[in-house]
């Protein structure tokens, strides 16, 4: 496995936090600060460091005993979990590092962090991917982030499994969430979700008040929409109490099959008239309730919503109805057997008589009827900005006159000065001079 190669999303940082949260003792809200301070590194340094370390994080019954050792490539340090040794941190660091004060704390911190998850069940030795992975991000969750950010970015050495940057994330995210430090790096997040949910988490310190208003929101949208529904049914209730009482009103006045014979020839002439005769009252009468405007605008509105759900889940420009019911004790029958047909059927369930009407709806119709509606609606829109057109342009031109007379009167004041002053000095010349001039002077 490559060193820094392994990527995981801001949604995948915290299921690993999660999993720490609920197995792990309740970190220290500070950084650990590292013993090690002049190289070479010795063993007792390196001892002292790993029981510093254990001391930290709540480990302080185990004694470390580490060493120096020659390891494969790309191996930093290794920890033995399954030493027979009980109480003691058998830890092995690649001599490599003994000039290498922080690359070789992170690869302490990292190796005493794989007993850590040992000890409290989070070790998995048959999948090394998600075993480093856990570690990695444990060493920030327990508060050595500072020391694995420095170890970790050296120029020399290329230390961790995950890709640098999920480190530096990582340690916000523990900074802002576990330890709450507020706005710490918000902007450094590349990933939008992210920076908004921080923006969010810092607005308050009332967490639970939060956290229900951040439901509330989450759900708004649907709630607002069942609310509709549940409206909708309301209101589709009350409509289908009118075609109760059209049912009530007609039923065995207008068509009964006892008026005709079995040739289909009419036994009942006078009754079978004045059905039609009721039936044209009836029909004007209902001519001025709802029924007929509500029943065009609920094709419109079937139109406009086959057309949100996406007009593939439906045939080209039709639809089927699947189910009719009786308007008088709600029985539901398929329509299978009358379907493309507008018909009288007799209720298997109650045995009465009431009409159907199972053609395919028309759904270019109506779509054509809302775009009709559409323009009807947009008509006084149009006339008001028209009026508002020729407005602005009455006011436009009203000023340009406005200015047009201002610039006139500019040009003409030099001249009508001249004329004042003219005017005055005639006025001061002797009678006979002005009799002399005559009418010149005008």
């Amino acid at each position: 496995m490559a060193a820094q190669d392994i990527y995981i999303t801001p949604k995948q940082i915290l299921s690993y936090l999660k999993d720490f949260e609920e197995k792990l003792p309740t970190p220290q809200k500070d950084y650990y600060k590292s013993t090690l301070r002049s190289a070479p590194l010795t063993i007792e340094a390196l001892n002292n460091e790993v029981n510093n370390m254990a001391n930290y994080i709540g480990m302080s019954g185990f004694t470390a005993n580490c060493k120096w050792a020659k390891l494969p490539p790309g191996v930093g340090g290794q920890i033995k979990l399954d030493s027979s040794r009980c109480g003691l941190l058998d830890i092995e660091v690649n001599e490599e590092y003994k000039n290498e004060i922080e690359v070789t704390a992170a690869t302490l911190a990292h190796e005493l962090c794989h007993k850590f998850l040992q000890l409290h069940g989070l070790y998995f030795p048959k999948f090394t991917e998600i075993n480093e992975t856990y570690t990695d991000l444990c060493t920030i969750y327990v508060g050595f982030g500072e020391v694995i950010i420095k170890g970790y970015s050296t120029e020399k050495w290329k230390s961790g499994y995950l890709q640098f940057p999920i480190y530096k994330r990582t340690n916000n995210l523990v900074r802002m969430i576990i330890w709450g430090e507020p706005n710490n790096a918000i902007s450094e997040q590349t990933e939008p979700y992210l920076e908004e949910a921080l923006k969010v988490w810092v607005s308050t310190n009332e967490k639970r008040q939060l956290s229900r208003r951040e439901y509330k929101n989450t759900y708004n949208e649907f709630s607002d929409y069942q609310r509709s529904i549940e409206i909708f049914r309301q209101l589709l209730f009350m409509l289908e109490e009118e075609p109760l009482k059209l049912a009530d009103e007609i039923d065995g006045k207008m068509y009964n099959p006892e008026w005709f014979n079995e040739d289909g020839s009419l036994k009942k002439k006078v009754k079978c008239f004045e059905g039609i005769y009721e039936g044209i009252i009836i029909r004007e009468r209902y001519n001025d309730t709802p029924i007929k405007k509500v029943n065009k605008f609920l094709k419109q509105v079937i139109a406009l919503m086959v057309d949100t759900i996406g007009r593939n889940r439906f045939t080209e420009n039709r639809i089927n109805r699947l189910y009719f019911e009786c308007p008088y004790c709600k029985h539901r029958a398929l329509t299978s057997k009358i379907a493309n047909s507008h018909t009288i059927v007799k209720c298997p369930n109650c045995k009465k008589r009431f009409a159907v009407n199972c053609e395919e709806f028309d759904l270019l119709s109506a779509r054509n009827d809302l775009d009709a509606f559409k323009t009807e609606l947009m008509i006084p829109i149009r006339r008001e900005f028209e009026k508002s057109k020729e407005k602005d342009r009455s006011d436009a031109f009203m000023r340009g006159m406005r200015h047009g007379k201002e610039l006139k009167a500019k040009e003409l004041d030099p001249t009508i000065k001249k004329y004042e002053g003219l005017k005055q000095k005639i006025e001061k010349l002797p009678k006979w001079l002005k009799w002399l001039i005559g009418d010149r002077l005008k």
